[in-house]
């Protein structure tokens, strides 16, 4: 057998190994330093409901993580939404 029909043999296999195996349900989990300097990112341009939707992110991977609840009130004042900082605080 040539190397070139075996590449494409092994092609075949693993593309229908790709098929037949079941795809995870979740979504990758993205590292919490990569949240984090996100987070810092959209504060810094005043992007608040974005930051907002990353402080989530990270608090369900790190609930009570104290940074991301902090950032969490702060853009939520920032984008006059004080009844939900206030929700966030009691939590």
């Amino acid at each position: 057998m040539k190397s070139g029909q075996r590449q494409s043999i092994n092609h075949l296999n693993e593309t229908s190994r790709e098929k037949s195996s079941p795809k995870s349900a979740e979504a990758p989990t993205v590292p919490i330093e990569d949240l984090f300097t996100s987070l810092n990112r959209h504060i810094q341009r005043s992007e608040f409901h974005l930051a907002v939707r990353v402080s989530d992110q990270v608090l369900s991977i790190a609930p009570g993580d104290e940074d991301a609840i902090l950032c969490k009130v702060v853009a939520l004042i920032k984008n006059d939404n004080i009844d939900d900082a206030l929700s966030a605080v009691e939590k």
